[in-house]
């Protein structure tokens, strides 16, 4: 074996003193063989997902939209929606539409699995969403939007001027604005809540910050802090009743949404009810965009089932369509009277 390996050695022209080198030699082969692996796989992985959403957009389910804005027949109808609503209502007594990772629009190297809407946080504001889940990671004493580790291409200022130039337009509405961190903070010298304070300092009129589920004559015009990083003095993360599974399976996920639905009607005592369509599922290429379009389909029929005199609660989703949010509005009704 020894005389072989010689052997093989002279063959290939080595000498003795070149073992190191060689060995250099094949060590970059070999790391050279796993990089091409890599690529391979990644667009393998990249492929499979291509062609499982086009399938998913070609069958066209009615609870999601991928187009780049909401149509201007459905913002005629509902950029005023709040307007219509008698002030006495809290929140907790509306049916309200919410997206999910408001600010992910972009998925960067994720495979598909970062972007989570497809309209601007103004194009959702239009539409009716009323509910926005703003992910800040903090840099350099700034908040930039991120999902997980993908920059979104956003600054919390810029979707804070987004909200006020809504209600400066529409003052009788309110946005909900749920704030979380988001990946690793870097190079700052102050903390999350002394950064909050100073990208709100120049404009804390507009925002609300009490600490109970508000009525709409307290909130018209503002934006309802809902504070998930229990720092920022806003309505605490703790007191709202969330359904937020979002790595179940579909068929569970179905399972929870509905009875969410269940518990918000049942619910008399003024419990503010939030209910995530949102999930992803790796290991099954469920990427949000996907899940959306099984889960959002299911909650459309399933709130078309609904008793037209029961309010939804808070719905949370990914890519949702002009016809879901028309139905969780319209289903405002009920406090309209005669």
């Amino acid at each position: 074996m020894r005389a072989l390996s010689v052997s093989f050695s002279q063959t290939l022209g080595f000498k003795r003193q070149d073992k190191v080198e060689f060995s250099s030699v094949c060590h970059v082969r070999t790391e050279a063989s796993e990089l091409n692996m890599r690529i391979s796989s990644f667009l393998f992985l990249t492929l499979l997902l291509i062609k499982a959403s086009a399938q998913d957009e070609a069958s066209s389910p009615s609870g999601v939209s991928f187009d780049a804005k909401p149509a201007d027949t459905h913002v005629s109808r509902y950029k005023d929606w709040m307007s219509k609503l008698p002030d006495s209502l809290t929140l907790a007594q509306l049916s309200i539409p919410g997206t999910h990772d408001s600010g992910a629009r972009f998925d960067g190297l994720s495979f598909g699995f970062a972007k989570c809407q497809s309209w601007s946080i103004s194009d959702q504001l239009a539409a009716g969403v009323r509910f926005l889940d703003i992910r800040c990671r903090h840099l350099k004493n700034e908040f930039h939007i991120y999902h997980g580790v993908v920059d979104q291409k956003l600054t919390f200022e810029s979707v804070v001027h987004d909200c006020q130039e809504f209600l400066n337009k529409h003052p009788l509405e309110c946005v909900i604005m749920a704030i979380k961190r988001e990946s690793t903070p870097r190079q700052n010298s102050r903390s999350f809540r002394e950064t909050f304070e100073a990208a709100i300092e120049n404009k804390p009129a507009i925002w609300w910050r009490g600490s109970k589920v508000p009525a709409l004559k307290e909130v018209r015009g503002k934006i309802v802090l809902v504070d998930r990083v229990s720092s920022l003095g806003g309505l605490p993360w703790r007191m709202l009743n969330k359904q937020d599974r979002y790595t179940a399976s579909v068929d569970e996920k179905q399972k929870l949404i509905r009875k969410q639905f269940e518990a918000t009607v049942a619910d008399h005592q003024g419990g503010w009810h939030l209910n995530y369509c949102s999930g992803t599922v790796p290991a099954e290429l469920l990427t949000p965009r996907r899940y959306a379009a099984l889960t959002n389909e299911y909650t459309l029929h399933l709130i078309q089932e609904f008793p037209s005199d029961q309010h939804l609660g808070t719905v949370i989703m990914d890519f949702p369509s002009e016809i879901i949010i028309g139905e969780i509005i319209d289903a405002n009704s009920v406090n309209l009277g005669p």
